[in-house]
């Protein structure tokens, strides 16, 4: 049985995120599947965003310029939780990722996971506590990383548990999503007590499935 990796985008708040950063952002994300969009928003006429610049293209991030309209809202954010959504209704993502710090992105977080997708918070030790809750998953980046823990070594016979939630996803719904399959191995008692992470059933699943 072969599917397709699950699909991953990045929002990014310049604003509220540390160039700096990015590439550690980016072996995180990897883990979790294809990254197949990566958008970085900020009023980029602006000093202190000028150290995106090389990241910008050595990573092939498309930057999305947005004008402060007033001094009171962050335009930034609202562009932001806009394009999310739009890409929520337009595109086949199954991962998003924020990285970001700021608290504002928690409805937009609500949101995502209501529908099913699993977000991957990304930002500092000092981010609003709601938006790291609200998150699937937050991952610690900077000086003072978490790093993420390793997929488990499961018995054999929990992992023909995964490989039979994939043949059954393929055959009920025509084709294999990670979401699907998860949701599936989810109900399944004596899998859910295991304690997979989003990320490590992420892993699992790619393993187990042949994932191209």
């Amino acid at each position: 049985m072969t599917t397709r990796k699950p699909r991953v985008a990045l929002f990014i708040d310049a604003d509220n995120a540390s160039a700096k950063q990015i590439k550690q952002t980016l072996t995180t994300l990897s883990a979790y599947g294809s990254i197949t969009m990566i958008k970085a928003f900020g009023n980029w006429k602006k000093p202190h965003l000028k150290s995106w610049a090389k990241f910008l293209k050595q990573y092939k991030i498309q930057p999305v310029q947005q004008f402060d309209v007033t001094k009171q809202k962050n335009a930034t954010d609202i562009a932001l939780t806009i394009d999310v959504i739009d890409t929520l209704h337009n595109d086949n993502i199954d991962v998003f990722a924020i990285m970001s710090s700021d608290a504002d992105f928690t409805p937009v977080v609500e949101r995502l996971r209501s529908a099913g997708k699993v977000v991957i918070g990304i930002g500092e030790r000092h981010a609003n506590q709601g938006f790291m809750d609200a998150c699937s998953e937050f991952v610690v980046v900077g000086r003072e990383a978490v790093k993420v823990a390793a997929p488990k070594k499961l018995p054999t016979h929990l992992k023909n548990t995964v490989r039979l939630a994939i043949s059954t996803c393929a055959k009920v719904h025509g084709k294999v999503r990670h979401k699907d399959v998860e949701n599936l191995l989810r109900k399944i008692p004596s899998f859910d007590k295991v304690g997979c992470s989003s990320q490590q059933l992420a892993q699992l699943i790619n393993t187990t499935g042949n994932v191209n």
